[in-house]
């Protein structure tokens, strides 16, 4: 969404162009994006919009230690359908 620090300038111009559903992964740790400038730019989105947050997950999705959960807990955490079916 925007450069470490920079929350005054966001990378979401060519999102308001799509109309297709998107989907959205975010650590809510995340120094590139601000959880609360993505959910305003998600309500400005044309298409269907549906966000997946990894609570105490940076960019990468890695969780602190004292989370006591494996990395294979938040890539496994769900089974997401995206084909539509």
């Amino acid at each position: 969404m925007h450069a470490p620090g920079r929350t005054d300038r966001l990378r979401d111009g060519h999102l308001y162009d799509i109309k297709a559903p998107m989907l959205f992964f975010a650590g809510t740790k995340d120094p590139l994006c601000n959880m609360e400038k993505l959910r305003k730019v998600l309500t400005g989105l044309k298409g269907p919009v549906d966000l997946e947050t990894v609570e105490g997950g940076d960019h990468s999705f890695r969780l602190p230690k004292s989370f006591s959960r494996p990395a294979s807990a938040v890539h496994d955490r769900s089974s997401i359908n995206v084909s539509g079916g």
